[in-house]
């Protein structure tokens, strides 16, 4: 069946399941219902981009994701089932003047260490209608993204100031912008290194 849901914050040691016929589907925004990055003053104006202003609002705010893997260890996030945006993680910067902005991400990763996102058996796990970024994994180490197939609407799967990334047997449909993204950028206060990020046996489309 669906299940409409907020973000879905996982604490460490936890395994969250989507099993096949399942749709995980995000909820609109409402008080509470999705984080958001604390405020960063730039001149006189406070805005909810962090750090800088040369890289765009969906890569600087990393709170705001339907599914938030923040600050732990040995996660699996995985199953049959479908992770679903549904019209309501935007592609877009939200505008200033709203009071409770859309969240840009299906699933974020950051500063965690042996993540895995992964299919089920022989079915995929599907991300769909994923807003700016279907899954970022910023400051991610030890990563395996495997067996899951992504629509996505912007950004397909990102690794930025990532390290010991593994991406296998997944299909990729890039949206508008790109399908894997390999980099770094200033998100977290510093340039991190991204290395040995490995993708194979994959079908990436953009």
């Amino acid at each position: 069946g669906i299940f409409r849901s907020g973000a879905v914050a996982l604490p460490s040691h936890r395994v969250l399941e989507i099993a096949a016929g399942a749709s995980l589907k995000a909820l609109p925004p409402a008080a509470g219902r999705y984080l958001r990055d604390p405020p960063v003053r730039f001149g006189k104006k406070a805005r909810i981009w962090t750090y800088t202003r040369c890289q765009d609002y969906g890569h600087s705010n990393l709170w705001d994701a339907l599914v938030l893997i923040k600050n732990v260890v040995n996660v699996t996030l995985r199953g049959g089932g479908t992770i679903d945006g549904g019209g309501e993680v935007t592609y877009k910067e939200p505008p200033s003047n709203m009071g409770f902005p859309k969240p840009t991400k299906l699933i974020a990763v950051v500063s965690s260490r042996n993540v895995t996102v992964e299919g089920s058996g022989r079915k995929r796990l599907r991300l769909r209608r994923g807003g700016w970024i279907s899954l970022l994994l910023n400051n991610a180490t030890g990563a395996i993204v495997r067996d899951v197939k992504v629509d996505a609407q912007r950004d397909g799967v990102n690794v930025v100031s990532s390290t010991a990334v593994v991406i296998e047997r997944c299909l990729v449909r890039g949206g508008s912008d790109d399908a894997i993204a390999i980099k770094t950028d200033a998100a977290l206060g510093a340039v991190l290194e991204a290395r040995d990020v490995v993708v194979r046996d994959s079908i990436v489309q953009s």
